[in-house]
């Protein structure tokens, strides 16, 4: 706020604006309109308020208020319009993936052509391949693009595990770059999540090898679900997307399930394997290309929060772990990825205090779009 009682006696005014207009002002007062970004990371200033030469004397702090209260008024009004465009936006983009999965087919795609230059370029970017394997390692000083995207070729290619499974790291290079194009600039479930969920997943799928007794495929299908988990997440949860009967939340409700957002995640990331030189099962044999399948779609619905207390209780019913019995591996995959998806609080202070602020401003995000859905905030 700028209150100027005479222009002609403030260093702050500018005469040559009155010389250039043909006008003499007497007296201005002046604020800005700010207004928070739409996934709230930071405002900016989008416009400003001037009035000029008050009758019967300078501004007061009445109009002061009066205006503040305009600009505040202002500001709501902006946000709420780019909330909203943000939501049909996300409305579109979900009815046009719903289009696509209708038609989706389990045939192989089209291995198309994949440049090696991703993968020669990933392979030669210098990374700690001794911090990678630590849980300290912090991911939010290793989240460039490329960075991030050659410490991930790392952790899927150590133990020789692509190349045991004949899955080409040309057509692997190419899916991770798609993938990474499906996740949003939303402040916490975002790629850098995706990315650190991975790197905890290894850690602890090393630290506990070979008692768990995974095979190179239950391997490798585990830390694709954990890169895969949140693909397209709109930093909404699935209370939000059945309370406001989104689009999602319309399928979700029609098809009995209560896991609107890790349904979409599984849509997002077959859609992906569909896209031209992208399919990573390619090679696999039918059986296996079911059962890959098949532990994606568990490993990602078992994300949901909601079934928390069910794993749980499964993981305490379970009085001996047998790594020959499938069934226990299972449990144990997803109960290491659901370890992993929720880990921050298990790393060093300053990177969990990170992740903490991070999610909070995805909590005030929703809350902002709920106030214009609902008129309150849920819990």
């Amino acid at each position: 706020m700028i209150n100027i009682p005479d222009a002609y006696l403030s260093p702050k005014f500018d005469p040559a604006q009155d010389k250039m207009l043909g006008v003499v002002t007497r007296n201005t007062m002046a604020m800005s309109i700010s207004c928070l970004n739409v996934i709230g990371d930071g405002s900016k200033v989008v416009a400003v308020i001037e009035l000029i030469n008050k009758e019967n004397g300078p501004f007061t702090d009445k109009d002061e208020s009066t205006v503040s209260y305009v600009c505040t008024l202002a500001s709501h009004t902006i946000k709420n319009c780019k909330i909203l465009s943000f939501e049909q936006e996300n409305k579109n983009s979900a009815m046009a993936l719903m289009d696509n999965v209708s038609n989706y087919s389990p045939k192989k795609s089209k291995k198309g052509a994949v440049s090696v230059t991703e993968y020669n370029k990933l392979k030669n970017v210098k990374i700690d391949k001794e911090a990678i394997r630590t849980m300290e390692f912090n991911v939010h000083e290793a989240s460039s693009d490329t960075q991030a995207l050659a410490y991930l070729l790392f952790i899927f290619s150590d133990r020789k595990l692509l190349q045991t499974l004949n899955v080409d790291k040309n057509v692997f290079c190419k899916f991770l770059s798609e993938l990474k194009k499906k996740y949003r600039q939303v402040p916490y479930h975002n790629f850098t999540h995706a990315f650190d969920v991975v790197q905890t997943a290894y850690v602890l799928l090393t630290l506990g090898e070979p008692a768990f007794g995974f095979t190179p495929l239950e391997r490798f299908v585990l830390l694709v679900s954990a890169l895969a988990h949140d693909a397209d997440h709109m930093g909404l949860n699935n209370g939000f997307h059945h309370g406001a009967e989104t689009p999602l939340g319309i399928l979700s409700n029609a098809t009995g399930s209560t896991s609107a957002l890790e349904i979409h995640h599984c849509n997002v990331t077959f859609a992906v394997m569909q896209l031209p030189g992208c399919d990573i099962f390619q090679d696999f044999d039918k059986q296996d290309q079911t059962d890959a399948y098949k532990m994606i779609i568990k490993l990602i619905l078992a994300t949901d929060l909601a079934k928390h207390a069910g794993i749980c209780n499964d993981l305490l019913e379970l009085r001996e772990y047998s790594s020959g019995d499938p069934a226990n591996r299972q449990l144990a995959m997803i109960a290491l990825l659901k370890l992993a998806d929720i880990s921050n609080q298990c790393k060093p202070f300053e990177i969990s205090k990170a992740w903490a602020i991070k999610v909070m401003e995805e909590f005030h995000y929703q809350g902002d779009i709920e106030k214009v859905h609902q008129g309150k905030v849920t819990n």
